[in-house]
């Protein structure tokens, strides 16, 4: 008789540990979700801002090769 009231104590030991590691659980698994989209929503942002940059700087170089394309050409060599 005594046996069967441990066996109940430790099992709803279990219950009262569980109910105390679960939220935590959770709260860092959805934290981690979060950083990982907080994380990939800034890498979106950072290419948008960028792309057009490099986009521009190549363009630059482009004309710039013309430009001395043309000047060689004009002064024949």
């Amino acid at each position: 008789m005594m046996q069967q009231v441990l066996n109940k104590k430790l099992q709803g030991s279990y219950t009262v540990e569980a109910s105390l590691v679960m939220p935590i659980l959770l709260a860092v698994i959805g934290s981690t979700i979060l950083l990982g989209y907080t994380i990939y929503q800034e890498g979106i942002s950072y290419l948008q801002e960028v792309t057009p940059k490099e986009m521009q700087s190549v363009e630059t170089f482009r004309l710039l090769q013309a430009g001395e394309d043309v000047v060689s050409d004009l002064l024949g060599e």
